[in-house]
């Protein structure tokens, strides 16, 4: 009989097989991309499209930080020579217990800038979602607390005329759970908003396109996708991704979990009325805090919270003992790259837009939903819905292309089904003249 493979010995776990972090620090690259700088590259955490992080230590003094390094491509893109400026010293002249630290801004031996910050000892929110809770939703205080020290950290920001722009879980560190202690890190793409504050620094020299979508579309505001001089972005976009961060913890889910796509999300963005969240619940929330998240993602700007400060007394308000929920089983949507991308895994989203002169393109047969569509869409002037007009020209053209393709689908069903309804509705009067005359009938011959 033969006998069974002899078993291997089992492998000792990654980190046991990591050389200690003494050596690792002290240990040199071979090609330092840092050198020249004064910093040395110690190990990559992490890369996009933007740029890449590295672990690094102060030559002199062995301090160690994080310094984030503009890729070589976008080196003669004064745009992104701008945002990394903006970045440096929107985070330096705004220094907050709920903010990533940077110290510095330097340049490589290559010309290229990178922002030095703090290394911060955790993981993002996004990691702990998904690995402590299998994207569920959070313990309740412990999702109040993590949405109270974003905003904080918000106040601080908007106090200095600075918006994110781009909040997400995976630009909120959690140093510590219980009790929970958190950072915002990432202002790449922040925006001057304000002026006349001491921490608001210069604004981009070269402002954004206004036909570019940037952020990450889960959590993008309403005027951050339809882009108009009425309706400006500025800090209560953050506002918005705040109220989708708590709906997000509170109930595994974010608003709209059903749209996948990034047209889908954009379009639900603008046109959907957000699910309560209770209404994912066996049990309602403590009273006041549907409301909060409800006001947080209004449409429209003015109707959200004036402030950071504002949402923070709304939720300062509430009693989180009133009602303890017992949270039903409800379908967890993994987030994809539309939710919000691992921390520098992946570049931002930067959707041009068409512009109001500029025709949309037919759609595409792999929709299904577009078969049979003419190729002139919907008219690129105004789009007519609950909460005002929004112009159709600031859309992805996707976005419009689905739009219309829903419109005719509505309408081909309407033709289907027509003629049947017809049908059945003139074979029941027949059958109701029938039986009116069969009771005639017997009533005067007497059988009734």
């Amino acid at each position: 009989m033969a006998q069974p493979p002899a078993r291997k010995p089992p492998t000792a776990p990654i980190e046991s097989r990591r050389p200690p972090r003494s050596e690792v620090l002290s240990a040199p690259l071979r090609d330092d991309p840092l050198a020249g700088s004064g910093y040395r590259a110690i190990e990559r955490i992490g890369k996009g499209g933007f740029g890449e992080a590295w672990i690094a230590v102060h030559e002199l003094i062995g301090h160690e930080v994080v310094c984030k390094l503009l890729h070589k491509r976008h080196l003669d893109d004064p745009r992104m020579l701008e945002r990394v400026r903006l970045e440096a010293e929107a985070g330096a002249r705004n220094p907050h217990p709920h903010l990533v630290n940077i110290f510095d801004l330097r340049h490589a031996a290559d010309g290229r800038p990178f922002v030095v910050m703090e290394y911060i000892e955790g993981r993002t929110l996004h990691q702990v979602l998904r690995t402590d809770f299998n994207h569920g939703p959070l313990p309740l205080k412990m999702a109040i607390e993590i949405i109270r020290q974003i905003l904080m950290a918000l106040t601080q920001l908007h106090g200095a005329g600075v918006a994110h722009r781009d909040l997400k879980p995976a630009n909120v560190m959690v140093l510590r759970q219980d009790p929970p202690l958190i950072k915002v890190i990432d202002l790449g793409l922040a925006k001057v908003f304000g002026n006349g504050a001491a921490g608001t620094p210069r604004p981009l020299a070269i402002p954004t396109a206004s036909t570019e979508l940037q952020g990450t579309p889960r959590y993008m505001a309403p005027e951050q996708i339809d882009k108009s001089d009425e309706n400006p972005v500025d800090h209560r976009a953050d506002l918005w991704a705040v109220g989708v961060m708590m709906m997000k913890l509170l109930t595994g889910r974010p608003p709209f979990a059903d749209s996948k796509t990034m047209d889908d999300v954009l379009l639900a963005t603008i046109l959907e009325t957000p699910e309560t969240p209770s209404s994912l619940l066996s049990e309602p929330l403590p009273p006041g805090l549907d409301d909060v998240v409800l006001r947080a993602l209004e449409k429209r700007p003015e109707d959200r919270f004036a402030s950071a400060e504002a949402m923070l007394e709304a939720i300062a308000a509430i009693d989180l003992d009133a009602v303890r929920p017992t949270f039903k089983t409800v379908p967890i949507v993994p987030p994809t790259d539309v939710d919000e991308p691992a921390l520098f895994e992946s570049p931002k989203r930067t959707v041009p837009l068409p512009t109001a002169t500029e025709p949309l393109a037919p759609a595409e047969a792999s929709h299904g939903r577009t078969e049979g569509m003419p190729e002139s869409a919907l008219p690129a002037d105004a789009l007519r819905h609950p909460r005002g007009t929004l112009p159709l020209a600031a859309m992805a053209p996707k976005l419009a292309q689905e739009l219309d393709a829903r419109h005719y689908a509505r309408a081909a069903a309407v033709r289907r089904e027509l003629p049947w309804s017809v049908f059945f509705a003139a074979l029941g009067a027949v059958a109701l003249l029938c039986a009116a005359g069969a009771l005639y009938i017997l009533h005067w011959g007497g059988y009734l």
